[in-house]
């Protein structure tokens, strides 16, 4: 969402950040909070070019810092404890969906 909030900004002579926030309620249980970063995470992560452990670690805390600093999770009764799991564990999920495959021997010769 935020590169379609940075395009907006620099294409239109009038920006209403208004029409690129979202109005609902922020989380409120840890849960909730948990799903909102899962779903921010999930689809940054796929816009990253040749994925590696690094820069999944540093987009995964970029963006919880971000959640973080501007609100959202406030009223999630997230721990900081729960939120250094939850950092720890989204990393690991996306390491595995992200990996490459060796290629075969056998694979090569067909």
């Amino acid at each position: 969402m935020e590169a379609i909030l940075v395009k907006a900004k620099n294409n239109a002579a009038q920006f209403d950040l208004q029409s690129y926030s979202y109005q609902g309620e922020r989380p409120k249980s840890k849960e909730a909070g948990i799903v909102m970063l899962a779903d921010s995470i999930e689809a940054a992560s796929r816009s990253l070019k040749n994925p590696s452990a690094a820069k999944l670690e540093d987009l995964i805390h970029q963006l919880i810092i971000k959640k973080l600093t501007s609100g959202q999770l406030s009223d999630s009764e997230l721990t900081f404890n729960d939120i250094e799991v939850a950092e720890k564990t989204f990393l690991r999920i996306l390491q595995s969906q992200m990996h490459t495959r060796l290629e075969y021997p056998e694979q090569r010769k067909q």
